[in-house]
């Protein structure tokens, strides 16, 4: 029996995802806000991803790291991850090494803290 989730499954909902983030200028104000900062007014741990990553499709590595400071390491490697489960297809979630996921997480926590208390500002143009 065939997975229900393959590699162009997975590709073909990141690429309409990618497309509408690509289309839609999210530096705008109040054109995409999050729902987090907008009802708590913390920033939460994905607080502009979707600006780095419409900066980051359009070419702009600085802006995408200055909107989000982990989209361009995620995005590298989500697309390594792809290719590896394209190419081998060994299931993602089972192959990669444990510290990843762990280090990613302990990333998100610090610079979710980082960014509430003051020492780093918060995406452009939020609010």
């Amino acid at each position: 029996m065939r997975p229900a989730i393959t590699p162009a499954t997975t590709a073909l909902a990141a690429g309409g995802y990618l497309a509408v983030v690509a289309a839609i200028d999210p530096f705008r104000p109040s054109v995409i806000q999050c729902p987090v900062h907008g009802l708590t007014g913390w920033w939460c741990p994905g607080c502009g991803s979707t600006r780095a990553v419409h900066a980051l499709l359009h070419g702009d590595v600085a802006l995408s790291l200055s909107a989000h400071p982990l989209a361009v390491p995620v995005a590298a490697l989500l697309v390594f991850l792809w290719v590896r489960w394209l190419t081998t297809g060994a299931s993602v979630a089972t192959r990669l090494p444990r510290m990843v996921p762990l280090g990613l997480a302990a990333a998100f926590v610090v610079l979710t803290v980082a960014r509430n208390v003051g020492v780093i500002a918060g995406p452009p143009l939020l609010s």
